[in-house]
C-alpha cells in the first residue's frame, strides 16, 4: 500500500500586512522530510499521519511540509511554488492508494481566495474522483465547500488550545486505511452556521464547548458515521468564507444519517451560541492592570498572575511588538514583572552588540500595531541567548536578549514567536515564580501557564487580534454573523437541505453504483410518503414571519401559539444530480393579517432550472418573480399543473379553506436561493 503525504499549513491574519513568503515556510521537498525529526512526536498531525502508517506497514510517499507562523497574506509566488511542488510530487510518485494531507483551512493568499479549496480540487483533478484523500484541518479552519468536494474525508483538531495534533494525524491515517481496505465510498457533508468565534471564547476545556466536543465523540461512534468535528473559522481575517462548519464523514450509501447528524450537532451548538463567553476574566487593559496589580502586591508564593495581551497575539498573527501594555506598567511603576515577549529584531541586534551588562538605549517595537512609532527606553541587557533556534524553525523558541527596563524584565525576542512553554523561560535563565506578574502574548493560555498561574486574566487590547469581535470590521463577510449581528437567523432544515445538494455533486455520489436502486413506487399521498420513509419537514408561523405585512397581528397570533403552515414529505434516497426530487406538500387553510397561509418562496440558485407543481387536493396559486421584478400567478389545483421556468422564484398560497396538498418535482441538484427572495422583497 502507497500512500502520499503532505503538509501546507498557514492560519493567515489578512490584518497584519506583513506578507508571508516562500522562506517563512521552510519547505521540504519529498524525502527530505526523513533527515529531520521536527515533526516527529507529539509536535504535528505530519507525525501522526505517517507513525501510524509505517506502522501498519504502508509506504509513505512525501511530498511537501511547508509550515509558516501565522502571519499575513501569502504571496502568490509562494503559494504557486508550494502547489506545483506538491502536484509534480504526485505526478512523479507512481501508483498511490490514497492521500493523506495536513492543511489549516485558514490561508488566503493575495490572488487565490480559497487556496486549500485550490489545492484539494487541482489534486482531486490529478489522481481523479476514485483515489480516497483525507484531510487534517485545524479547528478554526475556515472550510469552503470546494475543499469539501474534493475530499473524502477530514479529521479536525478537538481541542483548544491544541494538544491533540499528533492525534488528529493518527485519526486521519487510520480513516483513509479504513477507506482504502474495505473499499468504502466515504463522503463528508458539511453543514454551516451563521456564527463567528475566537479561540478565547471556545476553550475545549470548559463549557459549552467541552460539552459539544463530547456530543462529537457520541456521533463518531454511531454506526454510519466515521468521523465528525465542528470547524469554528478564524476571525481575524477578511473573506466571504466565515461561519462554523459540521463535518461528518461515512459512506455514501448512509448520506441522510449523515446529514442527521451534522444537523444535530450543528442545532446543538446554535442554541448554545449566547454561552461562548471568555474562558477567563476579561477587562479593559487599564481595569486589567488595576486588578493584576493590586492583587499581585503580596506575595509570590502561589504563582505569577498571568495577563494576555489579547491584541497583540503571534498565534493569531499579530507582529508581537507592540509596546502598549509594557509603557502602562513603566507609568505604573510596576516591579517584579516580565513582559514576555516583545518580537524586535533590531533592538535584539542592539543588545547582542552592547553585550550582557551593557547599558542601552533601544527605540523597541511599535507603540501602535500599524506605525513604526517605537518606544523609546533605557535597558540594562541582562542576558543575551542567541543559539536557541538556529534554524528558525521552532515556533515556540526564538533568540533573545533579556533587558531590565525599571523593575521590569522583558524579553527581546529576534522574531515573534508562540508564547506557549515557560519552559522557554528557564532556558533565558529566569525564574517564572519570582515574578508577580507576567505579561504575555497571547490569547488563551497554555496548560502549562495556566498550571504555572495563581490568577489569568484576558486584557482587551487593541490590535490585530482584537478579541472583541464586534469591533472587527469586515469588508467581505458574507451574511450576517452572530456575535456581530445578534439578530442573525439560522433555519436548521433549510440548511439541512443545502447541505444535502451540495453533498450530491461529491464525486462518490455521481457514480451509478452508489446510489440506491432508483426504481421504485409509492402510493401518491401524505400519508404513503410516510409509510415509505419520507422525511418530514415542518414550517411554523414564526420561521414565515417576514413574509407577512402585518408583523403586529403575526405576533398577535404567536402570543397564543405558533402554528405549522405547512409540512413537506421528503424522499430521504440519496439523488444523483441527474435524478428527480420528487416531495409532496400539504399547505394547511389559515391567514395572518389578513394574508393567507403560503409557503417561503425560493429562487434555484442554478437560474435555469425549472419546477413541476402537480395539484393534489385543494385550491390556492403559484405567485412567481423574476429578479428584474416581473411578476405572474397560475392557479394550483387539484388535476393542473403549475410550472415555474428557469429564473422565477416561486412560492405557493392556499386560497381556500382546505389543506392544499400538492406535488413538486424538480431535478436533485437544485439548490433553494431563500436570501435572494428575501433581498428582492418577494411576497
Amino acid at each position: 500500500m502507497r500512500i502520499l503525504t503532505g503538509t501546507l499549513m498557514h492560519e493567515t491574519n489578512t490584518f497584519n500586512d506583513r506578507p508571508t513568503t516562500l522562506e517563512d515556510f521552510h519547505p521540504l521537498s519529498g524525502y527530505e522530510l526523513f533527515a529531520h525529526d521536527f515533526w516527529r512526536g507529539n509536535a504535528e498531525s505530519t507525525g501522526g499521519i505517517i507513525e501510524t502508517l509505517q506502522a501498519e506497514g504502508a509506504e509513505v510517499v512525501p511530498s511537501v511540509h511547508a509550515v509558516a507562523m501565522v502571519s499575513g497574506t501569502v504571496e502568490d509566488e509562494a503559494y504557486a511554488a508550494i502547489r506545483r511542488s506538491v502536484l509534480q510530487a504526485i505526478r512523479e510518485a507512481g501508483p498511490l492508494d490514497g492521500i493523506c494531507f495536513c492543511l489549516h483551512g485558514s490561508m488566503y493568499v493575495r490572488s487565490v481566495e480559497d487556496p486549500e479549496g485550490d489545492l484539494m480540487s487541482a489534486i482531486r483533478e490529478l489522481v481523479g474522483p476514485r483515489l480516497p484523500i483525507v484531510v487534517t484541518l485545524d479547528m478554526h479552519a475556515t472550510v469552503t465547500d470546494e475543499l469539501v468536494r474534493s475530499v473524502n474525508g477530514f479529521a479536525v483538531f478537538r481541542t483548544a488550545p491544541h494538544t491533540d495534533r499528533y492525534d488528529t494525524g493518527v485519526r486521519a491515517a487510520e480513516l483513509l486505511l479504513r477507506i482504502i481496505r474495505r473499499k468504502l465510498q466515504a463522503v463528508t457533508v458539511s453543514v454551516r452556521l451563521p456564527l463567528l468565534l475566537c479561540g478565547e471564547n471556545s476553550m475545549t476545556d470548559v463549557s459549552p464547548m467541552k460539552d459539544l466536543i463530547a456530543e462529537v465523540y457520541e456521533a463518531s461512534r454511531h454506526k454510519h458515521v466515521m468521523n465528525a468535528d465542528y470547524v469554528l473559522g478564524f476571525p481575524w481575517a477578511d473573506t466571504p468564507h466565515h461561519g462554523i462548519r459540521v463535518l461528518v464523514t461515512g459512506e455514501a450509501a448512509h448520506l441522510e444519517s449523515l446529514l442527521d447528524h451534522a444537523t444535530l450537532l450543528a442545532r446543538s451548538m446554535w442554541e448554545r451560541r449566547e454561552q461562548f463567553l471568555f474562558s477567563e476574566e476579561a477587562y479593559p487593559l487599564e481595569e486589567a492592570l488595576d486588578v493584576a496589580l493590586g492583587e499581585s502586591a503580596g506575595s509570590v508564593s502561589a504563582g505569577p498572575i498571568v495577563v494576555s495581551d489579547t491584541g497583540d497575539n503571534p498565534t493569531a498573527g499579530a507582529a508581537c511588538h507592540v509596546t502598549l501594555v509594557l509603557e502602562r506598567l513603566l507609568e505604573r511603576g510596576a516591579d517584579r514583572t516580565l513582559v514576555a515577549v516583545i518580537a524586535d529584531a533590531a533592538s535584539y541586534r542592539a543588545c547582542l552588540e552592547a553585550g550582557a551588562g551593557a547599558k542601552v538605549e533601544l527605540a523597541l517595537g511599535s507603540r501602535r500595531p500599524d506605525a513604526a512609532d517605537h518606544l523609546p527606553v533605557s535597558a540594562e541587557v541582562l542576558s543575551l541567548h542567541p543559539g536557541i533556534d538556529p534554524d528558525g524553525r521552532d515556533k515556540q523558541r526564538s533568540n533573545a536578549a533579556v533587558v531590565r527596563i525599571g523593575g521590569i524584565d522583558v524579553i527581546v525576542a529576534e522574531r515573534r514567536m508562540a508564547v506557549y512553554d515557560p519552559g522557554y523561560l528557564e532556558r533565558l535563565g529566569l525564574d517564572a515564580r519570582s515574578y508577580r506578574l507576567i505579561v504575555v502574548k497571547s490569547g488563551y493560555l497554555s496548560p502549562e501557564y495556566r498550571q504555572l498561574s495563581s490568577r489569568a486574566l484576558f486584557a482587551l487590547t487593541p490590535g490585530h487580534t482584537s478579541i472583541d469581535l464586534k469591533n472587527i470590521e469586515y469588508a467581505k463577510s458574507g451574511g450576517d454573523l452572530y456575535p456581530q449581528d445578534s439578530a442573525a437567523t439560522w433555519d436548521a432544515e433549510e440548511e439541512r437541505e443545502r447541505a444535502r445538494r451540495e453533498a450530491l455533486r461529491l464525486p462518490a455520489l455521481e457514480n451509478a453504483d452508489n446510489r440506491h436502486e432508483p426504481v421504485f413506487a409509492i402510493p401518491f399521498d401524505p400519508a404513503g410518503y410516510a409509510r415509505n420513509g419520507a422525511k418530514v419537514i415542518k414550517r411554523r408561523l414564526s420561521q414565515l414571519r417576514h413574509l407577512y405585512s402585518d408583523k403586529a397581528a403575526v405576533d398577535l397570533l404567536l402570543g397564543n401559539e405558533d402554528p405549522v403552515v405547512y409540512e413537506v414529505y421528503e424522499m430521504p434516497h440519496p439523488y444523483a444530480p441527474t435524478d428527480l426530487l420528487i416531495n409532496l406538500t400539504v399547505l394547511f387553510p389559515g391567514q395572518a393579517g389578513g394574508e393567507p397561509y403560503m409557503t417561503k418562496g425560493h429562487f434555484h440558485a442554478e437560474p435555469d432550472t425549472a419546477e413541476a407543481v402537480i395539484g393534489l387536493e385543494g385550491e390556492g396559486e403559484m405567485l412567481l418573480q423574476r429578479r428584474d421584478g416581473e411578476l405572474r400567478k397560475v392557479p394550483v389545483r387539484q388535476g393542473w399543473i403549475s410550472y415555474a421556468g428557469g429564473g422565477w422564484a416561486h412560492r405557493v398560497v392556499n386560497t381556500g379553506n382546505k389543506p392544499l396538498v400538492f406535488f413538486a418535482v424538480s431535478g436533485a441538484n437544485i439548490v433553494h436561493d431563500y436570501e435572494t427572495a428575501e433581498r428582492l422583497n418577494f411576497r
